[in-house]
This record gives C-alpha cells, structure tokens and sequence, in this order.
C-alpha cells in the first residue's frame, strides 16, 4: 500500500449570500459587530488543537 498525506473535512453548509454582495449596504456598526462575531468564530478555531495522524487500513 502506497501511504499518502490525506486530511478529511466534513462541514456543513449554510445557503446564502457573499458578505461583499450586502455588507457595504449595512451601518457602520452593524459592520463592526459584523465583524467582532466573526473574530470571536476564529479565535474559537484557533483554539482547537489537531488529533495525531490516524492510519486507514
């Protein structure tokens, strides 16, 4: 068997618009907040630590 560097994400999926196509249309704060909520997703990702290498036989 010829071993490979494969990951595998599965994510679900949110029907709706790119943030670009509305966001300039909302208030400055409503960007802002916009934007904090967004910030405090990444920072809970980044808080996430990876399991070892598993290997599928």
């Amino acid at each position: 068997m010829i071993e490979s560097n494969l990951s595998v994400m599965v994510l679900s999926y949110i029907e709706g618009y790119p943030a670009d196509e509305f966001i300039s249309n909302l208030s400055d704060v409503e960007q802002f907040n916009i934007g904090l909520a967004a910030g405090k997703e990444l920072r809970k990702i980044h808080q996430l630590h990876a399991h070892a290498p598993q290997t599928i036989h």
